[in-house]
C-alpha cells in the first residue's frame, strides 16, 4: 500500500502517532475466521480516542472503521466483533463519519 496522501483530519480524528502497528496487532489478534476483515492486509490511518475507533486502509484500497476493544482475549467467535464498518472511498468516510462527529462535538 501507497502512502496515504496529505490528508486533514478533522477532531476528534487524527492520525495515529508513535507506532500504529500496535493497533493493527490487536485487529489481528482480535479478528476471528468469520469476520470480514479476517486474512485481509491493511494499516492504521486514522484513529479517534474518543471512542477507540480506529480508520484502517486495505489493501484494495477501501477503508474501514474498527472498534478495537483491547481486552487481550482469544479471538472473536462473533462475525460481528469487532464492530466495523467498510468505506469504498475516503471521501466516504468523511461525509458518512469524520465531519459529523466533528459537527456533533464542536460545531461548525
Amino acid at each position: 500500500m501507497a502512502e496515504l496522501a496529505p490528508f486533514l483530519f478533522f477532531r476528534p480524528w487524527r492520525r495515529p502517532f508513535g507506532n500504529p502497528m500496535g493497533a493493527e496487532t490487536e485487529l489481528r489478534r482480535e479478528l476471528g475466521p468469520q469476520h470480514i476483515l479476517y486474512g485481509r492486509s491493511f494499516r492504521a490511518v486514522g484513529v479517534t480516542g474518543e471512542s477507540d475507533d480506529w480508520l484502517f486502509e486495505l489493501d484494495d484500497g477501501t477503508f474501514a472503521q474498527v472498534h478495537l476493544t483491547w481486552t487481550r482475549k482469544p479471538p472473536e467467535t462473533n462475525a460481528n466483533c469487532p464492530r466495523t464498518r467498510i468505506f469504498g472511498t475516503l471521501d466516504e468516510w468523511v461525509i458518512a463519519v469524520m465531519l459529523p462527529d466533528h459537527v456533533d462535538r464542536f460545531g461548525l
